[in-house]
């Protein structure tokens, strides 16, 4: 016969275990109800707070002008000059808030890009969105077509002048 102390043990690991089980059993059926997806489970739980500060925005590349500096392509050297280079262009906005704001979405969907300053042809200032430094027009023309057909950005290849 078994002792009060112990039967109350083997209940309280009973109870414990036939907890957890529940438990697992609830997070299976709502991860399979987020379609079996983990990705949609992360940002399910990143959208209500996460395990981390989601306050924090992603880093984003902002440049005042493109001068001598790493590219932001794989195949882009960080030696090269800005003479005879190409870029892509993304669109062109008049606000740094709206140039930020731009980079930001694209950075969501995997873009990374960066901003130039500079002037229109009347002097107003206007900031280029853009992305990536190639050495060839045909590089950047690559480049181009790649981006379209992957992420259905239109863009167009920008000399980039000294």
């Amino acid at each position: 016969m078994s002792k009060p102390n112990q039967r109350n043990s083997h209940l309280f690991m009973r109870i414990i275990v036939t907890f957890c089980c529940f438990i697992i059993a609830l997070m299976a059926l709502w991860y399979w109800g987020m379609g079996g997806d983990f990705s949609s489970v992360q940002n399910f739980i990143m959208s209500r707070g996460g395990l981390t500060n989601t306050n924090a925005k992603p880093p984003a590349l902002f440049y005042q002008t493109i001068g001598v500096g790493t590219g932001l392509d794989d195949s882009s050297s960080p030696t090269k000059t800005v003479n005879n280079m190409f870029t892509l262009e993304l669109q062109v906005v008049a606000t740094r808030s709206q140039a930020d704001r731009m980079i930001s979405d694209l950075l969501k969907r995997g873009v990374r890009a960066f901003y130039t300053e500079h002037s229109d042809k009347n002097g107003k200032k206007i900031f280029s969105i853009r992305r990536g430094l190639y050495s060839t027009l045909e590089e950047a023309q690559s480049a181009s077509r790649i981006l379209l057909a992957q992420r259905s950005l239109r863009n167009r290849v920008v000399e980039l002048s000294p």
